[in-house]
């Protein structure tokens, strides 16, 4: 749903002689980008590359030729459409060029930016940052010497196909994978350009209204909690570590890290602000990690299967794939899994220990979140309350390996914290609590502290 109050207008789409109220806004520009490409054919076909590949051998005789054996690669070739911006004018540039892809990741040629990926008719459309081959890329198109920033990117991609089916015999779900999928798919790409103060809290209020809309739906079930039994499961998260949350799923730990130290993360929270603003409900909708999950919670497949067995009463969408593009949806699977992670997975020393403060609750949660639920309790069986330190060691080397978290989840947590900071800043330099109370007329709880107060043996 695209939000129709939107008040972010860039001064300089018009020539100065226009009057402000006839000024387009940038949704406005971005939604007029995505009609010009309606209708229009994009070509792809799957070929097969062959690539020679040096073979070592332990004789290196003089004048003797290097041995060579030729491996085959499945590739995509497709047409690419983009459409850019001028914001000095307002015009909007049409550009469509091909390229070819492999459809393997690990073959991926490895190529930094910046570069020039496609040249014709006096433009030149220049690779600036973010993945090469995906939807998400900092692109720039120029055209006899004018800039145009990318406010929409069109092409085929290759997805594997994950399904939730019902067993017939026992009825419980399972994930099912198959066969790779040719789907078409726009999104608007970040950019330098399109990072404003007005974009960035654009995106801020969508991802609040978006967690306060499934807080909302979930209450409106009446859906009680398996762990908290007295409250509603509405009740469970407090808005802030949800949005925390959400921004670390997207949030690069090579990009965390360098920007922590400097000082800028709130820039890098405000770029994923951003990217949530300019595409609205189809933010992360191509976005799948290594791993396989995808959408805005980065949910995997069988997990989805599993809360969909175990939460019923959520009524959660049964077609993982709609149910991670819907941003509503998504955010109730998030909760939903919290509870039911900390009610059937959590060993009874984990419900205890992570029930010391809201703080240490929604670290578990996290790190449940990321590692699953039954490292959280191996971690904790071995370390107690210090399963949190990550410098806290065990004498017994086997045993330290053996109940220590991923090093992805501990950067995880530390982004997670950082993150929550900031947010909780915010709130208090410039709260909102009141506004959307008033919009929602719900109470908003910021720290479910209630919660804890002896509800968990």
């Amino acid at each position: 749903m695209w939000i129709t109050c939107v008040v972010v207008i860039l001064s300089a789409f018009l020539p100065t002689g226009h009057q402000a109220s006839a000024q387009p806004t940038l949704l406005e520009k971005i939604q007029a980008a995505r009609n010009r490409l309606d209708g229009l054919e994009l070509n792809h076909q799957i070929i097969i590359i062959r690539e020679a590949v040096p073979v070592a051998r332990r004789s290196k005789e003089q004048g003797r030729k290097s041995a060579v054996r030729y491996v085959k690669h499945r590739a995509l070739i497709r047409d690419v459409a983009v459409v850019g911006l001028n914001l000095k004018t307002g015009e909007l540039k049409d550009f469509t060029f091909q390229e070819t892809v492999l459809l393997e990741r690990k073959n991926h040629s490895h190529v930094k930016p910046p570069q020039v990926i496609a040249e014709e008719n006096n433009c030149k459309l220049i690779w600036r940052g973010g993945s090469r081959w995906g939807f998400n890329r900092d692109l720039l198109l120029t055209c006899n010497g004018e800039d145009f920033v990318i406010i929409n990117l069109t092409m085929w991609t290759s997805r594997t196909a994950r399904t939730v089916v019902v067993d017939p015999k026992t009825g419980t779900r399972a994930c099912r994978q198959g066969p790779a999928e040719l789907l078409i798919g726009s999104y608007v790409p970040y950019s330098s350009e399109l990072h404003t103060a007005d974009v960035a809290e654009e995106g801020r209020r969508y991802l609040e209204e978006t967690i306060l809309q499934a807080l909302q739906d979930l209450d409106d079930l009446n859906v009680t909690s398996k762990t908290f039994t007295e409250q509603n499961l509405s009740e469970l998260a407090s808005i802030d570590f949800i949005h925390a949350l959400l921004v670390d799923e997207h949030m690069d730990p090579d990009e965390f890290t360098t920007n922590d130290k400097n000082g800028m993360l709130s820039w890098l929270i405000e770029k994923y602000w951003v990217e949530v603003a300019i595409n609205q409900d189809s933010a992360f909708r191509m976005s799948v990690s290594p791993a396989g999950a995808v959408g805005i919670s980065q949910f995997i497949c069988p997990t989805y299967a599993r809360i969909l067995d175990e939460s019923p009463e959520v009524k959660l969408d049964p077609v993982f794939v709609h149910g991670m593009q819907d941003h509503v949806n998504a955010v109730k699977a998030s909760i939903t899994l919290f509870d039911s992670d900390m009610s059937s997975w959590w060993t009874p020393t984990v419900r205890k220990i992570c029930s010391v403060s809201a703080e240490m609750l929604e670290d578990c949660w996290a790190a449940s979140y990321n590692g699953g639920p039954n490292r959280l309790n191996r971690v904790i069986a071995r370390r107690g309350k210090e399963w949190v330190k990550k410098e806290s060691m065990i004498r017994n080397r086997r045993r330290y390996f053996a109940s220590r978290l991923k090093e992805e989840t501990d950067t995880y947590l530390a982004k997670l914290r950082s993150i929550r900071e900031y947010l909780l800043t915010l709130q208090k330099n410039d709260p909102t609590d009141s506004r959307l109370s008033r919009q929602w007329g719900v109470q908003i709880s910021r720290h479910p502290s209630t919660l804890l107060q002896g509800q968990i043996q």
